[in-house]
């Protein structure tokens, strides 16, 4: 089960702690998604899937881009002849008082912009909550794949939770932008790969 994140005595120190993870993001995510959709690729052949070559999405774009170039999920993989969208999110944490997986608002938009804009069935776009506690002491060593757990779920489920209210809305007390803000996933929303054949049939 993900473990929840030291408790900050301030709204100063949660934010002290906040950019200093938020610095390294780029590094650790430039490090270990092409690791980690390279496990997940092993992974779904040991269930029994015909999984082809990983295509990376190139997301360099502008800030004035559209949503629908910004929203292009991180991978497109090919799983029985049928291409899902791939988006990885890298973990150390969950959310402390709910159990459940940070989603910021935006990455939500920009990813069903993108499905609309390119036809794309929210049922083959697929979120990874890719977890490790180990993440920063295994950064830049050799893969473990013993210290990664998968949790999936896909946007078509997602988005009907969103539109229906389910999920409650997270923003920091420190952020003065109050259109951002992070949806929280129940962890018990989203299945352990290994549990989630059917995810990858449809």
């Amino acid at each position: 089960m993900p473990r929840i994140p030291p408790r900050f005595k301030s709204d100063e120190g949660r934010k002290a702690g906040y950019y200093k993870e938020a610095g390294k993001r780029r590094k650790i995510a430039s490090y270990f998604e092409p690791l980690v959709i390279e496990d997940i690729q092993k992974i779904l052949r040991s269930l029994g899937f015909s999984v082809g070559k990983p295509m990376r999405h190139a997301q360099k774009v502008g800030r004035n881009a559209p949503d629908y170039e910004k929203g292009a999920p991180d991978y497109e993989l090919e799983i029985n002849s049928r291409s899902k969208l791939m988006e990885i999110k890298i973990k150390r944490y969950v959310y402390r008082k709910k159990n459940a997986w940070y989603f910021d608002n935006y990455i939500y938009e920009q990813i069903k912009a993108h499905c609309d804009h390119y036809n794309y069935d929210f049922k083959d776009v697929i979120l990874v909550f890719a977890y490790n506690e180990k993440l920063y002491y295994e950064l830049e060593r050799e893969f473990n794949p013993k210290s990664w757990q998968y949790y999936v779920i896909s946007f078509d489920k997602i988005d009907e939770d969103i539109r229906t209210g389910k999920y409650e809305k997270y923003a920091a007390g420190y952020v003065k932008d109050k259109n951002v803000f992070s949806y929280l996933i129940p962890v018990s929303d989203t299945l352990l790969i290994q549990n989630a054949k059917n995810l990858f049939r449809g």
